[in-house]
Order: structure tokens, then sequence, then C-alpha cells
């Protein structure tokens, strides 16, 4: 998996595309990735995730922001697992948080990323204060050809998928359904001295990944990979 750390000023070629903050990198973002992958193949483009760091919620919030279930090093390393032929990690700032929709469609998807064929989930939003929707994406999507496709939450055993579910789960102690819903087991972060979902990491982290470097801060860290 190829790893960009910005973007490019132009893509080299079209693209399949997803966008989303794979926090955890749950069984709902499998889901979601394996679809990408097989429309991709499907159409012949590169499967592509598009994710930001900091995350939208950690810009605005700051320490009042939801705790994190990876780092991006962790987050990083699941997404490869998952096959993906390439990813984004947008850096979200001022910039970014002022854009228009019609900026963000026609210069960041479609000039950019490629962006060809794009899935997200159905309570998609973007854009400056979070003014557009699924439909805002397909209307400024298709007098350049993109194609929008939805995806619903995952459901196991009556209960939603995601990361809110997860962090639920983990700040109830419940580390069976954590792990249910991750699809895989996990332990306390080492820097953790308790379990409860609002402990702060301050230490940065360094990683290097396919010889990029990224040099980040988590504002919180909960679990991470045995």
């Amino acid at each position: 998996m190829e790893v960009f750390c910005t973007l490019p000023p132009r893509s080299a070629s079209r693209t399949a595309l997803t966008i989303g903050k794979f926090d955890g990198v749950h069984l709902g973002h499998r889901s979601i990735i394996e679809r990408l992958i097989a429309a991709a193949i499907e159409r012949g483009l590169p499967s592509c995730a598009l994710t930001f760091d900091p995350h939208p919620a950690q810009f605005f919030l700051k320490d009042q922001a939801p705790s994190r279930l990876t780092t991006l090093a962790q987050k990083v390393r699941l997404l490869e697992e998952c096959g993906l032929d390439r990813l984004y990690v947008c850096p979200f700032n001022e910039t970014m948080a002022r854009m228009s929709p019609e900026s963000f469609v026609q210069s960041v998807l479609i000039r950019q990323l490629g962006a060809r064929w794009i899935l997200v989930g159905n309570d998609f939003r973007f854009g400056a204060g979070r003014t557009a929707d699924v439909e805002g994406l397909r209307t400024l999507g298709k007098p350049s050809g993109l194609e929008v496709a939805t995806a619903g939450l995952l459901h196991i055993d009556g209960c939603s998928v995601s990361s809110t579910a997860i962090r639920a789960a983990i700040a109830n102690g419940d580390w069976a359904t954590a792990c249910r819903l991750l699809g895989r087991n996990a332990l306390r972060s080492p820097e953790r001295s308790r379990c409860e979902a609002n402990c702060t990491v301050s230490t940065r982290h360094a990683i290097e990944h396919q010889g990029l470097a990224f040099a980040h801060t988590p504002g919180l860290l909960v679990l991470q990979e045995p």
C-alpha cells in the first residue's frame, strides 16, 4: 500500500475512493473497504482511502474530542492489511475547515484524488460547517462523472458496529464486546494505568511506513494491538 501524507496537486489516474476516520479499523470499516476493493477491481481502478489527521473532531473540540481507538501508526498498518492500494492522510487545518463543498469535491476529490467512484456512509457530511450531504456530493460530482455509492452501518448480534459503540463498551469494561466489534483481540495501551476511555496521553509518536515519516501527537489513546 502506498501512503501519502500530503495530497498530490493532481492525480495521475482515476480512482475508487472511500472517506472516513477509520478509528479502530473495526469490522464496519473492513466491510466498506472490501466493497471498495471489489468495485475498484470491477472498474480497473486503484482502491484508495482518504482519512484526516488530526481528525476534524480533534481540530474543533481539542481536549473535548472523543478518545481515539488507534494511533495513526496502528491505523496505517491495519488499513494496509485490508488490501488497499493507496492511503491518503490529509492534514486537517483551518484551510480544510473553511473549504466549501464545491471546492472539496472539485479540487480535492476530482482533481487531487482523481475520484471516479466513491463510497461513503449514509450520514456523510462535508464542507465548511458540514453543510453538504450525500445528495450534495452526487449533485456536485455529476458533471465530472463521479459515481457515488453509500453504505449503512454493519450490525452484529443486534449491535451497530461503530467506533462510538466500541468506546462505550471499553468505558463499561466490556472488552468482549469491544473485541467482537473490532473483529480482533485488543489490549489496554501500556501508557494507560486505567481502562476508562478518557485517559489522556501526551507522548509523541514518530513512525515510518513505506519510507514516509509521520510525526503525530494523539490526544487520546485507547487500544493497541497485542
